[in-house]
């Protein structure tokens, strides 16, 4: 079974400390890096990958991860992190940038994971055409 997308990125900045530092200074960034910039894609006929997501609103908000209507929600996100962390445990973390040879190998596991959370996009809104 795949991963949420959310859980993906989650998994990532657990994994990354760069990426950790960068998610607690602006975690909207670190969804569009990772693929999910735009809140309207992360909703389908079947509900939204989070709950506790505020339900979208018109305009540019419903596009921008980085609007300040999603503030809030992603402050949620990074104040759930440390219990994350612990949720996931060991066994179903990503491993450790540090275990990666090299930053390239590192960087092409991130593009294999925003490559499948594309993929469960399209999933998601293939179906519910």
């Amino acid at each position: 079974m795949k991963d949420n997308p959310l859980v993906i990125v989650l998994k990532l900045v657990i994994a990354d400390h760069e990426l950790r530092h960068l998610f607690i200074r602006s975690p909207g960034k670190v969804f569009k890096m990772l693929g999910l910039g735009c809140p309207i894609d992360m909703v389908g006929k079947r509900g939204k990958f989070c709950p506790v997501m505020p339900d979208l609103p018109d305009g540019e908000a419903a596009y921008d991860i980085e609007h300040e209507y999603w503030a809030s929600w992603l402050k949620g996100g990074l104040e759930q992190l440390q219990s994350f962390r612990r949720i996931v445990g060991n066994t179903e973390r990503y491993q450790s940038r540090s275990t990666f040879r090299g930053k390239q190998e590192w960087l092409n596991f991130i593009d294999n994971k925003k490559q499948e959370i594309a993929s469960i996009l399209d999933e998601l809104h293939s179906s519910n055409s």
